[in-house]
């Protein structure tokens, strides 16, 4: 079996979660025998492969050009959506002048996903929303996300340091929600480590404006120097607008973290009650969640369930089942 996954361009010069997600799964794939090419600039010719599997559908131009191409080479495709509901993050922090584009792009949203052979959201609460905003879809399977064990899997976390140091790696970006983490604890005296790079430079320098000594902003790091950095801390925030469920969070609960999330996405489907959750429009609430986990133990089982149901190569294996589906091959 060939495979062409394609995001979007420039995928390596923005490590955004579907870059991650493209990444890892290509890679996991390889090892199950897959021949998995990942573009990450132009789409190569797709009449050169068995299957397309296209990512994201927010944003939607790239991936309707790449989907132009694959139907004209007359080549099914898989789509994995990455898809939320941004009607209320872009109300809420004043990005409403986006729903022009938003509403214009829905038509090239629709047909891409309607024209998929099968569809490979992350979560349940993906597939409903999905349904919410298309109606009747196509043939789905949930591929959750994951994470990679021999980097992010700390077992037994009992013994570690259980500073008051907060955690925040993502994009800096508002719908990151890093100015409302700050604004819910400010005077507590927190330290908060901000991680990743920045997207938007003048929500940046707001955030700079409302820190204290206390908070650092650092630029991204990955692989062991990332999992030191969850090691080293006692709880992970992860305040957004929505996840789907927020690779940062995964990674962070697989070495121990306690973790604080979002209460909008798919993220309960991942952590139950292994996690603290907060509306992204509530300070308070924010502030009181993480208070919470930074007086609570370490989450026991936590890390060992991420390690037993949320890594790449659980989600290739998945990933390559839809694809025998996608092709009419038993799976």
């Amino acid at each position: 079996m060939r495979v062409l996954l394609y995001a979007r361009p420039g995928l390596g010069s923005l490590l955004a979660g579907d870059a991650v997600q493209a990444r890892a799964t290509a890679a996991a794939l390889r090892k199950l025998g897959v021949e998995a090419d990942l573009a990450e600039e132009d789409l190569p010719d797709p009449g050169d492969y068995d299957l397309v599997h296209l990512f994201n559908l927010i944003p939607i131009e790239s991936t309707y050009t790449a989907y132009r191409a694959v139907r004209a080479a007359g080549k099914p495709f898989v789509l994995s959506p990455v898809f939320w509901d941004p009607t209320e993050y872009l109300t809420k922090t004043g990005l409403s002048s986006l729903f022009a584009w938003w509403e214009r792009t829905m038509p090239l949203r629709r047909e891409v996903l309607r024209a998929a052979a099968l569809i490979l959201p992350n979560g349940q609460g993906e597939v409903e929303c999905l349904e919410r905003f298309f109606g009747a879809l196509p043939p789905h399977r949930v591929v959750p996300n994951g994470v990679d064990p021999t980097l992010f899997f700390t077992p037994g976390r009992e013994d570690r340091r259980d500073g008051p140091h907060v955690l925040c790696v993502g994009r800096i970006t508002p719908r990151k929600n890093q100015l409302a983490l700050l604004n819910a604890l400010r005077g507590t005296g927190v330290p908060v480590a901000f991680v990743g790079p920045v997207n938007d430079f003048a929500y940046y320098r707001v955030c700079r404006t409302a820190a204290w000594p206390g908070v650092s902003f650092r630029p991204a790091v990955f692989g062991r120097r990332l999992a030191d950095l969850y090691r080293a801390a006692a709880v992970h925030v992860l305040p957004s607008w929505y996840e789907t469920p927020g690779l940062a969070s995964l990674e962070a609960a697989a070495c121990g973290c306690r973790v604080v999330t979002t209460d909008r996405g798919t993220v309960r489907e991942y952590f139950g009650e292994g996690a603290l959750y907060c509306p992204p429009d509530d300070p308070e609430a924010i502030r009181a969640a993480v208070l919470a986990a930074l007086a609570a133990p370490p989450p026991a089982g936590l890390a060992e369930m991420v390690r037993a149901r949320y890594t790449w190569e659980e989600a290739a294996r998945a990933t390559k089942k839809g694809y025998e589906i996608a092709l009419g091959r038993p799976a």
